[in-house]
């Protein structure tokens, strides 16, 4: 964890946005990486263990995140994370399906799913990040209210992958400069 984030703190000014997540995995150590990643360099600590033990924690590595995209694995650990989001930097995105947005919500995806709009309104007021939740009709709701619903439900866009190719397209437009 600390190494990784060692290594970010020194790379990321070369880079005009970050996608987190695809492929990541969701092991612990993968846990504290992402919340001290959204921290900005913070380390996140690990609970002492044992009479005396004290919490032990190298020096934060600055990091200053440009625009980021939380997808798949990224939300999947950020769902135990009880306020995740008041470390996410400015321009962020987050892409669930109903099943991640769930999770983050602590909720069901009954729930999610009979409200989509409101739900997707709700969350990103709440987490001050931009929300595009997947699915048939894809909701994407900025903090201030906003909204679009996509007007197409296509079964192709169920397959395994095509969330991870949306959150690369959505780097690829923040990247270049587009707002969240």
């Amino acid at each position: 964890t600390e190494a990784a984030l060692r290594v970010l703190a020194e790379e990321i000014g070369k880079y005009d946005a970050l996608l987190v997540g695809p492929g990541l995995g969701r092991e612990e150590h993968t846990g504290l990486f992402v919340r001290g990643l959204l921290q900005g360099g913070k380390p996140a600590t690990r609970r002492p263990v044992g009479f005396g033990a004290r919490e032990e924690s190298a020096p934060a590595h600055k990091i200053d995140l440009p625009p980021t995209v939380l997808d798949a694995d990224a939300l999947n650990l950020l769902a135990s994370q009880e306020g995740w989001w008041e470390y996410a930097p400015a321009e962020t995105v987050v892409t669930p399906h109903p099943g991640e947005m769930a999770r983050l919500m602590g909720s069901t995806i009954e729930e999610v799913q009979a409200d989509r709009l409101g739900v997707a309104r709700a969350q990103a007021a709440k987490w001050g990040v931009t929300v595009l939740l997947k699915g048939a009709y894809t909701v994407v709701a900025a903090p201030d209210g906003r909204a679009t619903i996509v007007p197409y439900a296509n079964a192709l866009l169920a397959s395994a992958g095509a969330g991870d190719v949306l959150a690369g397209a959505v780097v690829g437009l923040l990247a270049q400069g587009l707002s969240a």
